[in-house]
């Protein structure tokens, strides 16, 4: 006996959960951008080939607040999350020239794929190349970014496997010198991955896996957690994880955070007390791990993501 009536209800339901998921989910594509949404709100948005030189990672949206800054008039070359060397044997991959959205050292994309799943997560595979303007390569860069949100929209976890390769017969990565150093500055430190946070967001705390929670440039430890009070009430923050293998003396973790001029920065600076010198073929391999939370987390439960990255 057959059942047509059942049948179409049947097709409905699914017809309209379809339609719901790819209402609450969607991709969105330019030349330029690659983005997922939510609700036709953009959760991440993923920018290359633009004026500002780099690729990044600009907007970042949990529950309504924007998490991330591109390009504040303080520092325009802070692009929301993204990688970037400062000097490259003695040139400036960081800074633009004045009046400029070029830097003296380019960051040059050669190829970039990204893998839809699914599920909603991706991943960003890309083939970079540095070098001065109108110079030699000098430095190689395959970069590899999981991307994984979850259902409610109140997480978003992004995993970064960044290999260098030196081009030329000696590349020299180096930074700002510290205090204590000659030219030494007490901002210095800075470079690679970063996160600069946006200014509507405030009262900054930070949760630290070396139990030191004032004390954060210079500090040597996996995991650090900075959250906010978002701009409609609710708590966000991110968890920044270094896997161990990505380790040495010289690294080191550095934020501002300073609220009456709001400059919300933080970076596992893996040039913070000394360079890298790499002889031609020689790599280096850094992989991270970063969390964007929505609501309230506590230190047991960045205990339990990093042991959870480590070991999966």
């Amino acid at each position: 006996m057959r059942y047509p009536g059942l049948l179409i209800i049947a097709l409905f339901i699914f017809h309209s959960c379809n339609v719901k998921e790819s209402q609450e989910n969607n991709w969105q594509e330019t030349d330029t951008t690659f983005a997922f949404l939510k609700n036709n709100q953009v959760v991440w948005q993923y920018n290359f080939n633009t004026k500002y030189g780099r690729p990044f990672f600009h907007p970042i949206n949990l529950v309504g607040n924007e998490l991330t800054w591109l390009s504040p008039d303080d520092h325009p070359w802070h692009l929301g999350q993204w990688f970037c060397w400062k000097y490259i044997n003695g040139v400036n991959y960081w800074e633009y020239l004045p009046g400029t959205f070029q830097s003296a050292g380019e960051t040059e994309i050669e190829n970039i794929e990204v893998v839809k799943n699914k599920d909603f997560s991706a991943t960003i595979n890309m083939d970079i190349i540095y070098h001065p303007a109108d110079g030699e390569n000098v430095l190689r860069e395959k970069r590899v970014i999981n991307i994984f949100p979850s259902g409610s929209g109140e997480r978003l976890e992004m995993e970064y496997s960044l290999t260098f390769e030196a081009l030329a017969d000696e590349v020299i990565l180096d930074r700002t010198p510290i205090l204590g150093e000659e030219n030494g500055k007490s901002w210095g430190g800075y470079a690679g991955l970063s996160i600069r946070f946006s200014k509507d967001l405030s009262e900054p705390e930070f949760i630290t896996s070396w139990s030191d929670n004032d004390s954060i440039n210079g500090q040597n430890g996996d995991w650090l957690y900075m959250s906010f009070t978002g701009i409609n009430g609710k708590k966000v923050g991110s968890q920044i994880m270094i896997y161990p293998d990505s380790y040495r003396d010289g690294a080191g973790w550095y934020a501002i955070h300073t609220e009456d001029h709001p400059f919300y920065y933080v970076s596992p600076a893996y040039l913070y007390f000394k360079p890298v010198t790499l002889l031609k073929g020689e790599k280096i391999h850094l992989n991270y791990k970063i969390i964007h939370y929505a609501g309230e987390v506590e230190d047991d439960r960045l205990k339990k993501e990093f042991h959870n990255y480590i070991y999966q």
